[in-house]
């Protein structure tokens, strides 16, 4: 994925038709581009300013006109898009159909919703043919023009890593505010494209600038970037926190050993196996481990809500997460139980009993 954006010279293209112009002229030019698969334009992409988007509120056919009515539904996550742009973002269409070239200025208008706001605005119910107002809908409060809901698509992040918005589609020649970022997928490297990209647009206007022109994956790269890092701290730390678990049950049975030389020497002296003292001192090692395993568990079970937020794509209470640490614990605790225990079947039963 490829992403651009144009710098305009405004006295040139002052107004949306002759902005129209150029971002059809610009896309067919994308479209050309070696290897390029789909190239689509929206108001805002990804990650483009934060969590600084285009919020509108939305009103629903059937409720009464007024400001009580908005504030009953969900603020939308307010996006303007060309015709292609979902093909291009791989945004799979859900039900309906996507923007095509019959949605013009002059055309009924239309939206495109979110597959989590139509579940939200009408629930149990095919969106399909709803009616609906949102920024951007012609007409006014005593003389409303609905906009029809004609197509379902998959939620999308645009602002915030950990979760989509409720987002809501104009295309892009019925919206009063104009498409900024263009999206081009391409096979093979997308930065290969980007000289043979701004020698396109300077054929089309050579006052016409590409800027900011970037692959997705570095965008959602730095998007992720505060992610990653917590990634690493918290992992380090729960090195830190296994090697001194590690540590403890070590010295733990060592201690133990040293507690019980003489009680070992005896053992050994009355003919015990090297195996019979490994055993009876890992068992108890063991012991401690299952003791705490358990009870980490359920502390672990009992919080397991406090760090949802900070999952992604695993639940708080994923069964397989929660018995791979187990298992990871229990077999570097086993380990730092046994390696003492054989320290101790090597114990001289002479040196054992004269120690006391």
């Amino acid at each position: 994925m490829l992403t651009f954006h144009l710098v305009l010279p405004e006295e040139r293209y002052d107004t949306l038709e002759k902005q129209w112009v150029l971002i059809d002229a610009v896309l067919e030019r994308a479209r050309r581009l070696p290897g390029a698969v789909a190239a689509g334009a929206v108001y805002q992409r990804p990650f483009a300013h934060g969590a600084i988007g285009m919020d509108s509120g939305v009103l629903i056919e059937g409720q009464p006109l007024g400001a009580e009515s908005y504030s009953r539904n969900p603020i939308v996550n307010w996006e303007a898009a060309t015709p292609d742009y979902f093909r291009a973002m791989d945004i799979q269409l859900v039900r309906g159909r996507r923007f095509d070239d019959r949605d013009t200025a002059n055309a009924s208008p239309v939206v495109v919703v979110g597959q989590s706001l139509a579940a939200r605005l009408w629930p149990g119910q095919d969106p399909i043919g709803k009616r609906m107002r949102t920024y951007g809908a012609p007409g006014d409060n005593t003389n409303p023009q609905w906009q029809t809901v004609v197509g379902v698509v998959e939620d999308a992040r645009y602002r915030e890593v950990d979760a989509p918005r409720f987002d809501l589609y104009l295309p892009h020649r019925q919206a009063p505010n104009q498409v900024q970022h263009f999206m081009v997928r391409v096979t093979g490297d997308p930065r290969a494209a980007v000289s043979t990209l701004r020698a396109a647009v300077a054929a089309i206007d050579p006052e016409v600038k590409v800027d900011g022109a970037s692959t997705m994956e570095e965008v959602v790269g730095r998007a992720f970037a505060p992610w990653r890092f917590s990634g690493v701290v918290v992992s380090a730390f729960g090195a830190i926190a296994l090697a001194f678990a590690a540590v403890g049950i070590a010295a733990l049975v060592v201690f133990s050993v040293r507690q019980r030389t003489r009680e070992i020497g005896v053992r050994v002296a009355l003919g015990a196996q090297a195996r019979d003292v490994v055993v009876l001192v890992a068992r108890e090692g063991a012991g401690v481990v299952l003791v705490g395993l358990v009870a980490g568990s359920l502390v672990a079970w009992t919080l397991r809500r406090s760090v949802e937020s900070l999952l992604f794509g695993v639940t708080p209470d994923d069964p397989l997460t929660f018995g791979a640490v187990a298992a990871l614990l229990a077999l570097v605790s086993l380990l730092a139980a046994f390696l003492p225990a054989r320290s101790a079947a090597r114990i001289a039963p002479a040196i054992a009993l004269r120690a006391e």
